[in-house]
């Protein structure tokens, strides 16, 4: 389990900026393993998922989301709430994926997401979910599956 931990504690000299960053939750890495084939059951290892959260000028908490070192914050639904009490956040990456996908037959290619969902448990320590392309397999059904835990 990997945590980002703050830089610094909130405190006086800091810029109203630095003051909420500085008190933000740290993000939680989930190791992931994805289905090797569509609607198959046999997993492998997947690519790190890391969810972090920021406080915006108003003070309310902003979900982040890395795919492996990728930054896909901007590409993500603002979360809603699962009905067994955990949290849902689709992404959807696919109209940049020359940028993220890199050029055929390179080593990794295969491995980038570009769209899918996952739901958090209640406790935020686990969660599902499903990937509706990756670089490798931009269309088809049914998803890929998709599970993660700190």
């Amino acid at each position: 389990m990997e945590q980002r931990h703050r830089a610094a504690e909130p405190g006086p000299g800091m810029t109203p900026a630095e003051q909420r960053r500085a008190a933000a939750p740290p993000g939680v890495t989930y190791e992931t393993q994805v289905a090797a084939r569509r609607g198959g059951d046999d997993y492998r290892q997947g690519l790190p998922l890391t969810l972090t959260a920021e406080l915006d000028a108003q003070g309310r908490a902003r979900m982040g989301m890395h795919i492996g070192a990728q930054d896909i914050t901007a590409y993500c639904s603002h979360p809603t709430h699962a009905s067994d009490g955990g949290i849902t956040v689709a992404f959807d990456v696919s109209h940049v994926a020359d940028l993220v996908c890199g050029e055929e037959g390179e080593e990794g290619e295969e491995e980038f997401y570009l769209s899918g969902h996952v739901t958090l448990s209640a406790s935020g320590r686990s969660f599902t979910g499903q990937l509706t392309a990756v670089c490798s397999d931009r269309s088809g059904t049914p998803a890929y599956e998709w599970r993660g835990q700190v």
